[in-house]
């Protein structure tokens, strides 16, 4: 049981139970356990001033590559390259061509994040949240965790340009069979609030925020080549791990900018702000009864 409270840190559940006596991670008197992978506030101390030439774009050092970040709750475009947060355009995924984009996001350089907010607000007046150093960041822009690859379904793109390449950042990696993981709140995940590899494994009643993909089983077996760009051959059949619950769950990748409803999808496409709830199951998955909304 955990007790309510928030927990920086990624939880790594390396063994399992049975069938008829699962492991099980709940929150203590119904719920108000966070699991949470933004640096905690005091550790952050983000000191933000007007960028050089700029009336609008703030930044302010950091330690570690950022590669999401959060505004008084809404996540923000991970623009990658900061020419592009000061021309408020993303490259499209399929294309490459640069499309206009919200102008609320951030980008990384040099030691710094760079933040725009709506109405060019000072976020030293916001509630900031910058993600947790990832483990395997280098100085490079842009930087990779592992390849190039379409297909974030054996594995997850964390947005961005120079795409970080996971399998393993999460809030909750589970390695092991028979568990259960319930009543939890699962904030800035960054690449994937929970990533699964064991069979039998029940998600249920968790709530879901600040992260590019909600549930994330990533391992394979042999897939044939991908033919196109953005082209996914991937079906159930192709999950190693069996078994996945995910029951009375709530997700959310807001905000639903309003520039998706006036044609920018192009170029938040591969942005913060096309997450999804969940890849591709393995056999025997259930999936009912969730909220996901932006």
């Amino acid at each position: 049981m955990l007790n309510r409270g928030v927990y920086y840190q990624r939880l790594t559940i390396a063994r399992g139970g049975t069938s008829g006596k699962p492991v099980t991670f709940k929150a203590a008197n119904g719920g108000g356990a966070t699991i949470r992978g933004a640096v905690p506030p005091g550790q952050a101390k983000l000191k933000f001033v007007l960028a050089a030439g700029e009336s609008d774009i703030f930044n302010a050092p950091v330690p570690h590559r950022v590669w999401w970040v959060l505004a008084n709750g809404r996540n923000l475009v991970n623009y990658g390259y900061y020419s592009y947060l000061k021309t408020s355009q993303f490259p499209n995924q399929s294309s490459g061509a640069l499309k206009r984009c919200t102008p609320e996001g951030f980008a990384w350089r040099n030691g710094n994040v760079y933040v725009r907010l709506q109405g060019g607000a000072d976020p030293n007046t916001a509630a900031i949240e910058i993600s947790c150093p990832t483990g395997f960041h280098t100085s490079a822009e842009p930087e990779f965790a592992e390849e190039i690859r379409w297909a974030p379904d054996s594995g997850f793109d964390v947005p961005g340009v120079g795409h970080l390449f996971s399998r393993t950042l999460a809030n909750i990696a589970v390695n092991g069979d028979h568990v259960v993981i319930e009543g939890l709140r699962l904030h800035m995940g960054v690449g994937t609030a929970m990533v699964v590899h064991g069979n039998e494994v029940t998600v249920r009643d968790c709530y879901i925020t600040g992260t590019h993909m909600g549930i994330c089983q990533p391992d394979e077996v042999k897939l044939p080549p991908h033919e196109t760009p953005g082209e996914r051959p991937i079906t159930p059949s192709n999950r190693t791990s069996r078994g996945l619950t995910v029951e009375y769950c709530e997700f959310s990748g807001a905000p639903g900018y309003e520039s998706c409803k006036k044609g920018f999808w192009g170029g938040l496409y591969a942005a913060n702000t096309s997450a999804v709830f969940m890849n591709y199951g393995g056999p025997r998955s259930v999936v009912r009864h969730n909220w996901v909304y932006d």
